[in-house]
């Protein structure tokens, strides 16, 4: 699958999220101002409501101007993945190699390298001897690959046993525990509250706020799981009370967990689904 864009992705998270939280969907479109449109049913009630999607980044809470760090690594390892794609698309020797690349700390290469390091990766891979079902390591780069000897700490090739085009990945980038603070989450809920009053929210019946921590910008592990957090913390209590959102909702997607922040409700888990 090629990379999605921000509302192809808006759409992706809301439907999956939806699912996870027992509701049928019956309609979904994307706006601007909220995020999504949905009409849902759950039992016998048939719901529209407005979802204004936000992504918790625990490197970066929302008061960081830059942004997070490791989400412009996952933007940047995108279009990489993209270009490395095309090229071994046209190279059927590597079609049975898969590749896992590890940057250099606190090296963010820039948007413009892109498709020159995508190229330089392919060749790389071209030169080497994959086993079908092995793996090759390779941490010193010749003078010919500039940009891998200078955004690159090493690269992992393995052979998938057949001839399958599978996406490179990104250790940089990769999921890992989420660290999450009660504070940045105040900070997302007062910003979104700030705003929310100016959307057009149409004919939604309810007006729904969803953070998402999806995982693959996410590679902190800072902090406790989202279970040890203090979700009863008086000013995070508040914050959602007073939000103007009629329900807001922490969602940590690759542990399958949810914390119903207001109204405030039980946590959703796919163990407790079961």
């Amino acid at each position: 699958m090629g990379r999605r864009t921000k509302k192809e992705a808006e759409r992706f998270l809301a439907r999956e999220f939806l699912a996870f939280m027992g509701f049928k969907l019956i309609r979904l479109v994307s706006a601007e101002k909220p995020d999504i449109f949905a009409t849902v049913e759950k039992g016998e009630r048939r719901l529209r409501v407005g979802i204004e999607l936000t992504e918790y980044y625990v490197d970066a809470p929302p008061s960081t101007r830059s942004g997070s760090p490791t989400a412009r690594v996952e933007d940047f390892w995108q279009e990489v993945q993209t270009s490395i794609r095309r090229r071994v698309a046209q190279r059927r020797e590597l079609w049975h190699v898969t590749g896992l690349v590890f940057l250099k700390e606190k090296e963010v290469p820039k948007g413009g390298v892109a498709l020159e390091l995508a190229r330089e990766l392919v060749e790389l891979a071209g030169q080497q001897t994959v086993p079908p079902e092995g793996r090759v390591r390779v941490a010193v780069f010749s003078r010919s690959y500039p940009l891998l000897r200078q955004y690159l700490r090493e690269v992992y090739l393995s052979g998938t046993g057949s001839a399958i085009r599978l996406s490179w990945r990104c250790g940089s980038t990769s999921a890992a525990n989420v660290g999450v603070d009660p504070q940045n989450i105040i900070e997302i809920i007062n910003g979104k509250s700030a705003k929310e009053k100016a959307y057009d929210w149409k004919c939604a019946q309810e007006r729904w706020l969803l953070i998402c921590a999806t995982g693959s910008p996410i590679v902190s592990s800072a902090g406790p799981h989202p279970e040890f957090v203090d979700w009863k913390n008086a000013h995070l209590v508040e914050a959602a009370k007073n939000s103007g959102f009629d329900r807001l909702f922490f969602w940590e997607r690759p542990w399958d967990w949810c914390k119903p922040l207001w109204p405030d409700g039980e946590i959703v888990s796919k163990e407790n689904k079961e």
